[in-house]
């Protein structure tokens, strides 16, 4: 209970923004053509998930920390 409770807030943010990145740069490689090119799908399969777990988790505890201020506390509130 007390995981749940301290890790649901970061879990939150973090879907949003790894759907966020994770359509922006898909939608813009499938634009340029770059899955045309078989040496950048490798580079994507192998990096992408490392980096945009790296990127999204960075990025949720960035955006938690800033908002878990002040009134900002009670969008993360445990229901009681």
């Amino acid at each position: 209970n007390w995981i749940g409770r301290n890790t649901l807030q970061i879990y939150v943010l973090h879907r949003i923004f790894i759907e966020l990145l994770g359509l922006s740069v898909l939608t813009l490689a499938v634009q340029y053509n770059l899955f045309d090119n078989s040496a950048f799908s490798l580079i994507w399969a192998l990096t992408l998930p490392v980096v945009a777990v790296s990127t999204c988790t960075a990025v949720s505890l960035l955006v938690w920390s800033l908002l878990n201020r002040g009134p900002g506390r009670a969008l993360f509130l445990y229901p009681v």
